[in-house]
């Protein structure tokens, strides 16, 4: 009777754990459980997993030394002096964190200079942060006529987001995560000179004239830019920081930004109670930045600018003499540092990521298929034991 009992226990277990397995399947048919279409990740709670060794070491005084050293240099204007000294220094500061090399390329006749820094070099997968260091050669906003023709510093329109990556790039390659991805610092020049209201910075410029060079060369010839097993096909996202240290801060949306991209960082940055700042309901405008050969490429991309053209959006100096340091807020550099700090750290970090990536909705390993697989095995193995166990008794 005891046998049989056993035996009847055994079975109902056995009965129970398939019915419950596939009530899981059955439970939601609607999941494409096969996609193969790769997903940016949505965030997770920023405030509860705020990592205090990266994004919380964000130094806002630092960033904004980072300014005002380029702006000591003087103008920063393709193919002069001090375009070279602050392009020079960027360079040396960028060695102290991993790789870092000037890229000498010409327009016309005049000498230009990229750079490309990267911190731990060697992993396959390319997360890209950029800037432009050059400063415009006139200011052809300006409401006094009699300087429109006269070069301006460029703190914001350059200087800021150069000086925020050079901070994030401090943080990163200081901290005891072992990252699995390459982060790339790139630094254009030839930006900020092509043709607004009738005014060349360089007669005969386009926009952006790095970026653009730069995307032609790495596609001539790859072997320059990349490792053995990278490529751009392995650049994984490409972030533009353009005018991200003025008061009143808010970015926009731009369209030739990747839409999951900028909602995962928007989020995070709402998270963090950025509401202001990185509005998700905002309209969305196309400029043409140093992101869009990128872009085109189909490489994800997100350009973190604000309305410049709008003199009422907060940040009224574009293109004028009033682009100095005395218009640069600290706090947001700070909320800029930040955001994208703990972006990198939500989504770059192997730990964070191998949680995430076992708990996603979307991942293989939470199909119901396989987790009603996985509690049957469970369920078959635990039957064998007591039969076993049984038998023994027997």
């Amino acid at each position: 009777m005891k046998k049989k009992m056993d035996y009847f226990f055994r079975s109902a277990i056995l009965i129970f754990i398939i019915f419950f397995s596939f009530s899981i399947y059955l439970g939601d048919p609607g999941l494409n459980y096969f996609s193969t279409q790769i997903q940016i990740e949505k965030p997770l709670n920023s405030q509860l997993l705020m990592n205090t060794t990266l994004s919380d070491q964000f130094n806002s005084t630092k960033a904004y030394k980072n300014i005002q050293t380029q702006l000591d240099f003087g103008y920063r204007i393709p193919g002069s002096n001090e375009n070279l000294e602050c392009a020079s220094w960027i360079n040396s500061e960028m060695q102290k964190y991993g790789e870092s090399a000037l890229y000498n390329f010409t327009i016309g006749d005049i000498e230009c200079h990229n750079i490309i820094s990267r911190v731990n070099p060697n992993k396959s997968q390319i997360v890209i942060f950029a800037a432009h260091f050059d400063s415009r050669a006139v200011a052809e906003k300006d409401s006094n006529e009699s300087l429109r023709n006269t070069p301006i510093m460029g703190a914001n329109d350059g200087g800021s987001g150069v000086a925020v990556m050079m901070e994030i790039a401090r943080i990163i390659a200081l901290s005891k995560i072992n990252w699995n991805i390459s982060f790339w610092f790139i630094f254009f020049d030839a930006e900020d000179q092509g043709l607004n209201n009738g005014i060349s910075g360089i007669n005969g410029w386009n926009w952006c004239e790095g970026s653009t060079y730069m995307m032609k060369d790495m596609k001539k010839n790859p072997n320059i830019y990349f490792r053995e097993t990278q490529s751009l096909k392995t650049i994984n996202s490409f972030i533009l920081f353009d005018m991200v240290g003025g008061p009143d801060l808010q970015f926009i949306s731009e369209s030739h930004d990747n839409d999951e991209l900028r909602e995962s960082v928007f989020r995070i940055g709402q998270s963090l109670e950025y509401t202001n700042e990185f509005p998700l309901d905002g309209h969305e405008y196309t400029i043409q930045d140093d992101h869009v050969p990128f872009a085109n490429e189909g490489i994800p991309t997100l350009d973190l600018i604000i309305k410049f053209w709008d003199i009422n959006s907060g940040w009224p100096y574009h293109h004028t003499q009033g682009d100095n340091i005395a218009h640069i807020s600290e706090e947001s550099l700070q909320i800029t540092g930040r955001t994208i700090l703990q972006f990198v750290y939500e989504t770059y970090n192997p730990e964070i990521g191998f949680i995430k990536k076992f708990t996603s909705e979307n991942t293989f390993f939470s199909s119901p298929f396989v987790i009603g697989a996985g509690i049957l095995i469970i369920g078959i193995s635990i039957a064998a034991i007591l039969k076993k166990s049984a038998s023994k008794r027997y």
